[in-house]
């Protein structure tokens, strides 16, 4: 996952982990693709009333104007 969290390109991910480069490329694609399908429903989807609501909150509580 350093591809992702690091923003690596694979080639330094290859020296680093010594696997091939397109295997690394496979192993980000199902993970990007496991978190899509876990999480898409709650996070990928227009914001409603209640999301902005509790956003405008947040910001509010954090100082912002």
């Amino acid at each position: 996952m350093r591809m992702l969290s690091y923003g690596l390109v694979v080639d330094v991910v290859d020296k680093y982990v010594r696997i091939d480069e397109s295997t690394a490329i496979e192993s980000l694609k199902k993970f990007v693709w496991t978190v899509i399908e876990i999480f898409s429903d709650e996070y990928l989807r227009s914001p409603n009333s209640n999301d902005i609501a509790r956003l405008l909150a947040e910001v509010e509580h954090r100082g912002f104007p």
